[in-house]
């Protein structure tokens, strides 16, 4: 081989080198750049698991559909008793007001 062919395979060999370092260098940090994202988007998921178990812990406490429905029931019932209520508070009223009236007239005789 003479030096002028070992300088051209010298020169090959290296440009291959080169390129190569090149290549890994670009896939390495996108792999780097996608790492980061990747974790990025677990602490998102982390975040969005916490506020998803927040939120069941909450619904625990609320009342189901059977019991919004029987405080209606009960509510319904409430108010008809309320308005017995007001009737017999209306007549006993109405009585009072004309014993009210006959003491009244009474005296001023």
């Amino acid at each position: 081989m003479s030096p002028e062919e070992l300088k051209t395979w010298v020169a090959i060999v290296l440009g291959v080198i080169s390129l190569g370092g090149t290549t890994w260098s670009i896939i390495s940090h996108r792999s780097r750049d996608n790492s980061s994202k990747i974790e990025e988007m677990q602490g998102q998921i982390s975040e969005a698991k916490a506020g998803v178990k927040a939120l069941e812990r909450e619904m625990q406490h609320l009342p189901s559909k059977e019991q919004v429905h029987q405080l209606e029931l009960n509510m319904s019932d409430m108010g008809g008793s309320v308005k017995a209520i007001n009737e017999s508070i209306r007549s006993l009223r109405h009585v009072t007001e004309g014993i009210d009236d006959y003491l009244r007239q009474k005296k001023g005789s």
